[in-house]
């Protein structure tokens, strides 16, 4: 089965940091589920970064789930940071991430023989071309992780993340709006850590989550543990989902013959019967057929 894709490695267990919540964490705001996501994004993320630096295993910590306003936030991320808006769609919009850039700045420098501590400190406005190269590296290894977090559904593949090293240049948060905030630490043997920080709109927060499934929920909604043998040969309807997209009712009361409609196909598909998910899968060919190779099964009592 030619197959032209990855299987993620198992993530570690994030680790949580003492002061995990800058507030306590409701249910009416959504954010002990962003934190849920925040557990299960981090080990995946940290995974991820091996390949990208010579510097062994990354411990994951989420530090902070918070609830804060876009000025704090300007505040927070700086002047020049590793800004972005992620290709995550239909969540309402895309999420943003931003890289604190010293520390990444200081570990290209150790990777070429530089001088760590003078190359973390003497960024200015202008960001070298080596370091937007890793920061754009380090986004797709960052949305890749999302993909694994998300519903598949929710990621553009097709599209690029906007990138500025200006915060305001993106328009992503206008004055006075509240933002959902995630900061995670990785931290190496050596070198300082990586920082980032991932956040989107409070408006936008229970869109995007409805994407999200926490761990041993998923499973619960999905088959029962155990199926009667006398059930076993029932056929169930299985569905690979492809793609989905938007049209305005306007459009789509104007559709004609021969009319294109552009779609992205995702890194992974889901499987699905009668609307809930059960396993993902990447598309190939096997015997000049289009084939899904399953990647990961969601289901309990499963024999994988």
């Amino acid at each position: 089965m030619n197959i032209d894709a990855k299987i993620a490695p198992a993530g570690r267990a994030a680790l949580h940091c003492d002061a995990l919540f800058a507030r306590p964490a409701t249910r009416e705001d959504g954010l002990e589920r962003f934190a849920a996501l925040g557990d299960a994004l981090a080990p995946l993320f940290a995974a991820k970064l091996d390949p990208l630096f010579a510097a062994g295993a990354w411990e994951p910590c989420v530090t902070a789930c918070e609830l804060t306003g876009s000025e704090a936030l300007a505040d927070r991320i700086g002047p020049v940071a590793g800004n972005f808006l992620l290709p995550v769609g239909d969540a309402g919009g895309r999420l943003f991430a931003s890289f604190s850039l010293p520390p990444i700045a200081a570990r290209l420098a150790r990777m070429f023989g530089g001088d760590p501590a003078g190359e973390g400190a003497a960024l200015g406005n202008r960001v070298p071309g080596s370091v937007v190269m890793l920061l754009r590296r380090l986004e797709r290894a960052l949305t890749e992780a999302l993909g694994e977090c998300l519903d598949e559904a929710v990621m553009r593949a097709g599209d690029a993340a906007r990138f500025e090293t200006d915060l305001a240049k993106l328009g992503s948060f206008p004055p006075r709006t509240k933002a959902a905030l995630l900061a995670f630490r990785f931290t190496a043997s050596e070198g300082a850590p990586i920082e980032l920080l991932i956040a989107c709109r409070k408006s936008v927060l229970v869109r995007l989550l409805a994407h999200f499934q926490p761990v041993g929920v998923a499973a619960q909604r999905g088959v029962p543990q155990f199926i009667d043998p006398a059930m076993g040969a029932i056929p169930l309807p299985l569905r690979v989902q492809l793609a989905e997209l938007k049209l305005s009712a306007q459009r789509l009361m104007s559709l004609r013959p021969g009319q294109v409609l552009p779609i992205s196909a995702p890194r992974s598909v889901p499987l699905m019967v009668h609307g809930q998910r059960l396993a993902t899968g990447s598309i190939g060919e096997q015997d000049d057929r289009i084939a899904l190779q399953i990647e990961r099964v969601l289901m309990t009592g499963n024999a994988a």
